[in-house]
């Protein structure tokens, strides 16, 4: 599980940028789905799926604690292990009964961890006094032109920001501009999963995704 873990290590750094989830309102359960509510499928969403909303808050709320530990390695965290397993028994669940690769099941964990980074952002950027609903919109206006990136950059990035600064947010507002983009490169890294769960993405047998969400954002925040 060593080489799993980095994957839990790597949603550190982003989180950092966060205010202290504790501070910020709690999603509600009726803004998020309750396992309970959703059938185990062959999809990538399955493992998250699979997280009641006990377990998602709870994997917030550790990542807050394992953000102010001050560790200088996060990798035998036992924060990290909490959220590790209960990760890993929610795709267990999927996992099992349609007999996942090992590439399937890490790309269904890599999309977990890139839903509960995007619901931190979407927390912080909130407790900002901004919505991530602009961005979802920003997001399912150019996801054919965004298609395959892990990130956002380039002309695609300029256009990002323009589109912010026009519904209002401020070009000096390094932090909120940042936690936007880390919010957006959340949506890009876990709807990429859906394409290597799939192995749409090769025309020849696959490798182990390797991919992992960025620990900094380009605006230059640690």
């Amino acid at each position: 599980m060593a080489v799993m873990r980095s994957a839990y290590a790597a949603l550190i750094l982003p989180l950092m940028l966060a205010a202290p989830i504790s501070a910020q309102p709690s999603a509600s359960p009726a803004d998020v789905t309750p396992a309970a509510s959703l059938q185990v499928s062959d999809t990538v969403h399955c493992a998250y799926d699979q997280m009641s909303t006990e377990d998602r808050e709870m994997a917030l709320l550790l990542l807050e604690r394992e953000v102010g530990s001050a560790r200088k390695s996060h990798l035998d965290s036992p924060n990290l292990k909490v959220i590790e397993r209960l990760v890993d028994e929610a795709n267990a669940k999927c996992s099992k009964p349609y007999a996942w690769s090992p590439e399937q099941s890490e790309a269904a964990t890599v999309y977990a961890i890139n839903e509960l980074r995007r619901e931190g952002f979407a927390q912080a950027l909130e407790a900002k006094g901004h919505s991530a609903t602009q961005i979802d919109a920003f997001y399912d206006h150019h996801r054919i032109h965004l298609a395959r990136d892990s990130q956002i950059k380039g002309k695609a990035a300029a256009v990002f920001f323009r589109y912010l600064n026009d519904l209002g947010w401020k070009k000096d507002d390094d932090i909120s501009l940042a936690r936007a983009e880390l919010y957006l490169n959340s949506l890009l890294n876990r709807d990429s999963q859906a394409c290597l769960f799939s192995s749409a993405c090769f025309t020849a047998p696959r490798a182990p995704s390797r991919a992992r969400p960025a620990l900094v954002s380009r605006r230059g925040e640690k």
